[in-house]
């Protein structure tokens, strides 16, 4: 799947785009994004789900599936 149908799927979830985060279980794992955020402001939209994509297909992450690519990807002192 290229970067512009990965985008078009987050548009189609309600976003703006998204950007490539890493890989994570067989997946490229992409964070969603949302455009005009003034700087130091957040949006909480709820967990922090990601795309997923294998091959041709797209899906947005479980809750679960979220916080295992969170500690994957971004790991704290306390996983390591």
């Amino acid at each position: 799947m290229t970067l512009r149908e990965v985008e078009r799927y987050a548009r189609s979830q309600g976003y703006d785009g998204c950007e490539h985060a890493g890989e994570w279980n067989g997946f490229d794992v992409y964070e969603p994004t949302i455009a005009d955020i003034p700087p130091g402001e957040f949006v909480c939209t709820g967990p922090p789900l990601v795309i997923l994509v294998s091959g041709d297909d797209a899906r947005m992450s479980t809750p679960d599936e979220a916080f295992a690519v969170l500690d994957s990807l971004y790991p704290t002192e306390e996983d390591e």
